[in-house]
């Protein structure tokens, strides 16, 4: 597709600077997918993800090294977006944030998976934090 198109054939620096913008668009697609009947286009959404994730964050060579800094603010971006996808209800977009995920941790270098998740623990509190008040203080739903 045309996404496609664009990560493979523009530069390194413009795709970086555009892999939040394609991952959003790509998580969306992914999430309001039906297995059912679009399970060839949730195959092909998830393995431009995974390209875009291993084009734009692997270890840039001698010719990019300039890229670095661009590199390093844009990763920290997508693992937010991954971060935040994890809590998905979509079966499908959580199985391919866990595999960007599990990407990022391979190929950025001694980063484990919880070093990258924990660098966004703010992010997981939001979605798995509790109300401080007690249950019996919540109003009852009748």
């Amino acid at each position: 597709g045309g996404i496609e198109l664009l990560v493979e054939r523009l530069s390194l620096k413009w795709v970086i600077e555009h892999q939040v913008l394609f991952l959003k668009g790509l998580f969306n697609l992914i999430g309001s997918l039906d297995e059912e009947i679009t399970y060839g286009i949730i195959q092909l959404a998830s393995e431009l993800v995974y390209s875009i994730v291993e084009r734009c964050n692997s270890p840039l060579v001698a010719t990019e090294i300039s890229l670095n800094d661009l590199q390093l603010q844009h990763q920290s971006c997508v693992v937010e977006l991954l971060t935040r996808e994890i809590c998905s209800p979509n079966k499908y977009l959580r199985k391919v944030v866990f595999r960007s995920i599990n990407i990022l941790s391979q190929i950025i270098p001694n980063t484990p998976i919880t070093t990258l998740l924990l660098t966004h623990k703010q992010v997981i509190h939001e979605y798995f934090s509790f109300q401080e008040s007690p249950l019996r203080t919540l109003p009852k739903v009748v």
